[in-house]
């Protein structure tokens, strides 16, 4: 699990405020080594994790179905990353990921943290 960190370039490390893991054994005893405070999703609750199973998604359309992601290599995977990174997302104001990231990170390096905040309306 160190691996997620490891992944991670330093500027990223220190904006991630926490992780979000489904109820996966292969999680139970590896988030407690995380240098950020770790969430288990509640059973059955696949709305608390739906980025990430929309993500999913989107990297098994670029894998040949009942092939493993183990099974790939970590240039092809990057590959995929880097694809889904620079695609523009409507819900970012059609920026892309890694435009929004990189916007985010420059308001923490300048400790703008009102930025950060997600924009409320009042009803």
């Amino acid at each position: 699990m160190s691996r997620i960190a490891e992944a991670l370039p330093p500027p990223a490390r220190s904006a991630c405020r926490s992780i979000t893991f489904d109820r996966g054994s292969e999680f139970v005893e590896a988030w407690r080594s995380l240098p950020m405070p770790a969430r288990i999703c509640d059973p059955h609750s696949p709305w608390q994790k739906g980025g990430i199973e929309k993500a999913n998604g989107r990297v098994r359309r670029r894998l040949p179905p009942d092939s493993l992601v183990e099974d790939r290599s970590s240039t092809r995977l990057s590959a995929i990353v880097t694809r889904m990174n620079e695609t523009p997302r409507k819900c970012l104001g059609w920026q892309t990921p890694a435009e929004a990231f990189s916007s985010k990170l420059a308001a923490i390096r300048r400790s703008d943290y009102n930025e950060l905040q997600p924009s409320r309306t009042s009803a």
